[in-house]
């Protein structure tokens, strides 16, 4: 079993952002085998980590700014979901 680390940032006071952050990483443990499987870029993963988040918590969504466009990923994530093996084969034949 391949073993992952993460951090989470602490406060001393309860907020929504450690919240948001522990269901962020959460999704990103319980995709990591497909990602790995399939070769997803970090960015790549980012958005369908976002858009798993959006499905699952849509009241506590925060949008991210990425450094590219990834539309044709969101197109992908639309198309196929909830079907995540699709999503992510789908993705991993995008140029890069």
């Amino acid at each position: 079993m391949e073993r992952i680390k993460f951090s989470i940032k602490y406060s001393k006071f309860f907020d929504i952002g450690l919240v948001r952050n522990i269901l962020h990483e959460t999704i990103h443990l319980h995709i990591q085998n497909l990602i790995n499987k399939y070769k997803i870029g970090q960015w790549e993963k980012e958005i369908i980590v976002d858009n798993l988040f959006e499905k699952f918590f849509p009241l506590l969504v925060k949008k991210q700014n990425y450094p590219k466009n990834m539309s044709k990923i969101q197109e992908i994530f639309n198309k196929n979901y909830p079907n995540l093996e699709l999503i992510m084969r789908n993705v991993s034949k995008l140029p890069e």
